[in-house]
């Protein structure tokens, strides 16, 4: 018996296991016009080259595979509030496509996702950073490391606070449990609003003697 599967999106059939059929794939709001540093999604005419005014100084380079538009804002949503842990392993992948055709993307030593405090963990019961992490491991052959860092000051909810709150909330928020010396790290996390939480993580990571940082996340808010 030959399996049939649906298109998740549009519902259309197909003999090859997928999520969504190619089209929907190539409809997704892929973030190809973006600033090269943080990944702020920038007017169309903009090229992989451009800034956007506050990186004009410089800071940690991110990637992020989609803007934050439907229905990747959906998903991420489902993946974090309610336990649809499958799109974990969709979004490792999209984030796997995209690093792909980023010029100059260079390999990692080890992949950390972005910790979540205790008290947050234990309400939710899992790091959706983390099972992305675990996908995108298998697939660039890297690994991740849940031991080297941990998030000990809880605070708001990130997405409840407006952008001075979500700088104080980040304020000395990660503890460097273990010595990175020389270590190339790939920070992973869901979505990047202000990028406060990757800066503060990657601030640790380094004074912890990484020889690198950078970050991917799946969404990109503008």
């Amino acid at each position: 018996m030959i399996a049939i599967f649906n298109c998740f999106l549009c519902r259309s059939t197909s003999r090859q296991q997928s999520f969504i059929c190619d089209s929907c794939y190539a409809a997704l709001p892929w973030n190809y016009n973006c600033c090269r540093i943080c990944a702020l999604p920038l007017p169309s005419l903009a090229t992989s080259r451009d800034s956007c005014g506050k990186c004009l100084g410089g800071g940690v380079a991110i990637s992020a595979a989609f803007t934050y538009a439907e229905p990747v804002s959906s998903w991420l949503k489902l993946l974090k509030h309610n336990s649809c842990l499958e799109f974990a392993d969709f979004f490792a992948s999209c984030i796997f496509d995209y690093l792909l055709m980023q010029e100059g993307f260079m390999s990692a030593d080890l992949i950390i996702p972005v910790p979540l405090h205790r008290q947050r963990l234990k309400s939710r019961g899992y790091n959706q950073a983390l099972q992305i992490a675990k996908c995108l491991s298998s697939l660039l052959d890297i690994p991740y490391d849940v031991q080297s860092c941990i998030r000990t000051k809880s605070g708001l909810s990130q997405q409840k606070s407006n952008y001075q709150q979500r700088i104080i909330n980040m304020s000395n928020a990660f503890t460097s449990l273990q010595d990175l010396t020389g270590k190339r790290v790939l920070l992973i996390d869901d979505v990047a609003t202000t990028t406060s939480t990757i800066a503060a993580l990657s601030s640790c990571i380094i004074a912890a003697n990484a020889l690198s940082v950078r970050a991917c996340v799946v969404a990109r808010v503008s």
